[in-house]
């Protein structure tokens, strides 16, 4: 079974959008990059709050590694950018390398190394980050090689659950440390993306005024709001389970319409939690479209678009021609909270009653076979 999971800093949607016309609202971007396998990079803009991307870019690199692109912002969030690996490397890799920065509007950022040692420069802002960009390769090193000792099927749970829990101690100890020694630069609100719980709170109150109301305040802000939908969707897959009444919600369909599930109380239900940017979610059309024409006078289906645009997710629908009802879950709706989701496709059905009888993660010939013996 395959699935896709989506950690707190590295979301990889494929979701493009138009550049701005306006100048004041691009981060230019440039550098020199060494060891890249390919000719291309790929640029991921986050919202933090939606926990999706709302920009994707392909970089080209020229042969000596040198680039230059503008990358659109309207307010201050994050960037990722991603060594574009080919098909046979994405079946062997676990994750591509990539690096992560603050995207600022109207500024102009500079790299210039490896994928693992990066010099940031530019403007100001990123001359100072480049000490949080060192640390953080330093971290991530460290996070690299107990991972790797996490791995070994020897180790105890009890030796690999204190391994884990030193790690995760130390990379927020390093975050507090540096905050508490400079919390008049704006640079060192991006270390909040590396904490969560009390350590967080107490982070941003760290920060002088200047810097916590400034132009910082959305990516602070978009982390709080990220971190409180992962403690929530914690909570909720505690009582989350087959056998409950499933929670109603109400949500707009491609036309603008409200859709609500208690609508089709009395049929069974399939709920197809996906978005537009989940490889797995869309490979497994094909078969979802088999079961839908061959059930669908005894169940209904329902895609819920989350993590995406709604641009994007109107435009996926039309491109892979859905035919069950479709409906979007927004920045501001919360129903994967609700269904604790953590990993796309995950797929809910629903009994006439209203009882989910079954949860199934990920994309799995399990799945319509289990369909085909409730509903034949």
């Amino acid at each position: 079974m395959k699935k896709t999971i989506i950690p707190l800093m590295l979301l990889i949607a494929g979701v493009t959008c138009p550049a701005p016309a306006q100048t004041g609202s691009l981060l230019k971007l440039s550098g020199r990059i060494t060891d890249v396998k390919h000719d291309t990079l790929t640029a991921y803009v986050t919202d933090l709050v939606a926990r999706a991307n709302t920009y994707q870019a392909a970089i080209p690199l020229a042969p000596d590694g040198t680039f230059s692109v503008s990358i659109p912002a309207t307010e201050v969030t994050q960037l990722t950018v991603m060594e574009k690996l080919n098909q046979e490397e994405m079946r062997t890799t676990p994750i591509a390398r990539y690096f992560v920065l603050p995207l600022i509007p109207g500024e102009e950022a500079r790299v210039e190394g490896t994928l693992d040692n990066l010099t940031f420069s530019g403007t100001a802002f990123y001359k100072d980050y480049d000490s949080i960009a060192k640390m953080n390769q330093q971290t991530e090193k460290e996070m690299s090689e107990l991972y790797a000792k996490l791995a070994d099927p020897a180790l105890p749970a009890a030796d690999k659950a204190a391994l884990q829990q030193a790690g995760m101690q130390a990379r927020t100890a390093r975050a507090m440390s540096y905050i508490r020694q400079h919390p008049d630069r704006e640079a060192a609100v991006f270390l909040v993306s590396v904490l969560n719980g009390d350590s967080l709170r107490t982070a941003i109150n760290l920060f002088t005024p200047e810097v916590r109301n400034g132009r910082m305040r959305p990516l602070w802000q978009g982390v709080v709001t990220m971190n409180e939908k992962l403690t929530a969707t914690e909570a909720a897959s505690k009582t989350m389970k087959e056998g409950i009444p499933a929670p109603d919600f109400t949500l707009k369909d491609v036309n603008g319409n409200d859709f609500a599930l208690s609508s089709l109380r009395g049929k069974y239900v399939v709920l197809d939690f996906w978005g537009s940017w989940c490889g797995w979610c869309i490979k497994g059309f094909p078969e979802m479209k088999k079961a839908y024409a061959k059930h669908k006078d005894k169940v209904e289906f329902v895609g819920v678009a989350c993590q995406d645009t709604e641009a994007k997710w109107k435009a996926a629908v039309a491109k892979h021609a859905l035919p069950w009802t479709n409906v979007f879950n927004s920045r501001t709706d919360n129903v994967d909270v609700t269904y604790a989701l953590k990993a796309f496709p995950t797929k809910v059905v629903i009994s006439p009653e209203g009882i989910i009888v079954k949860i199934v993660v990920g994309e799995s010939a399990d799945f319509y076979t289990y369909l085909d013996k409730l509903l034949d």
